[in-house]
C-alpha cells in the first residue's frame, strides 16, 4: 500500500493543460488531414482511375483500385499533419510549464519498481 502513495505525488507534479489547447490541436489536424488527404486522394485516385480506365478495366475495378490508392496516400498525410498539430499546439505548452515542474529524483522512480532492491520492469 505504501507503494501505491508513495507514487501519487510523481504523477501529480505533471503540467496539466486547458481543454481548449487539446481541442485547437484536434480541430487543426481533423480540418486539415481531412482537406489535405481529400485533395490528394481525389487527384491520385481520380488519376489511376482514367488510368485504369483507359487500359480496359471495370468502372468497379477503377473505383475500388483508385480508392485503395487513395487511402493509402491520406495514410502519410494524416501522420505529418498530425505531427504537426501536436508540435504546434501542445508541445509549446508542455515545455513552457516544465519549468514550473519540480525535477523528480532518480530514487523515487527506482523505488516504486522495487521490491527488496530488486528493481522489476526496469530497464
Amino acid at each position: 500500500m505504501d507503494e501505491v502513495n508513495s507514487a501519487a505525488p510523481l504523477f501529480a507534479t505533471t503540467p496539466k493543460l486547458k481543454q481548449a489547447a487539446y481541442m485547437k490541436a484536434f480541430a487543426f489536424y481533423w480540418i486539415l488531414a481531412n482537406v489535405v488527404s481529400f485533395v490528394v486522394g481525389l487527384m491520385c485516385g481520380g488519376a489511376m482511375s482514367i488510368v485504369l480506365g483507359n487500359s480496359g478495366a471495370s468502372a468497379l475495378t477503377a473505383k475500388l483500385i483508385g480508392g485503395a490508392v487513395a487511402v493509402i496516400l491520406a495514410a502519410p498525410i494524416q501522420y505529418i499533419v498530425f505531427k504537426t498539430s501536436v508540435t504546434r499546439f501542445i508541445f509549446p505548452r508542455l515545455t513552457a510549464q516544465s519549468d514550473l515542474v519540480p525535477p523528480v529524483s532518480d530514487d523515487r522512480i527506482i523505488n516504486k519498481y522495487s521490491i527488496g532492491g530488486v528493481i522489476i520492469g526496469g530497464l
